[in-house]
């Protein structure tokens, strides 16, 4: 398993990051939750810009003109700066450890943990340098 801390990124160089439209909305709620929390807290980390502008381009790749998402199983590749795959990394790292510690999740959420380490796995092993 890869962790955060063992990927070398270049914040000043672009990623090309291709995941599954299924895995892309994984970490737009993800980088939201982030969001909210940060702008409570007045974005001490820097993170609140960087996280939305993945967010935009999420959104702009994921989702059809008519506003919903394209199937969940399309593979999307969106570039996306050194810096923010750190920020993504370790907001997904984070979220899915909030996520683990739920005692009662709601019905449909059960899984929510494994599969944002498994959103987070297919992260890091896709960071290649362009």
């Amino acid at each position: 398993m890869t962790s955060i801390e063992s990927i070398d990124l270049d914040p000043g160089s672009t990623y090309a990051v291709t995941l599954s439209v299924g895995q892309w909305l994984y970490v737009l709620g993800t980088l939201d939750n982030e969001t909210d929390a940060e702008d409570f807290e007045d974005d001490p980390r820097g993170v609140v810009e960087p996280c939305r502008a993945v967010m935009q381009d999420i959104e702009r790749l994921a989702y059809g003109a008519d506003g919903l998402p394209l199937p969940h199983e399309r593979m999307v590749t969106i570039d996306v700066p050194g810096r923010s795959c750190r920020i993504v990394a370790g907001a997904l790292d984070d979220w899915a450890a909030v996520a683990a510690r739920e005692t009662a999740p709601e019905p449909g959420f059960e899984n929510e943990a494994a599969e944002m380490r498994e959103v987070l796995q297919a992260w890091l092993a896709q960071l290649v340098r362009k």
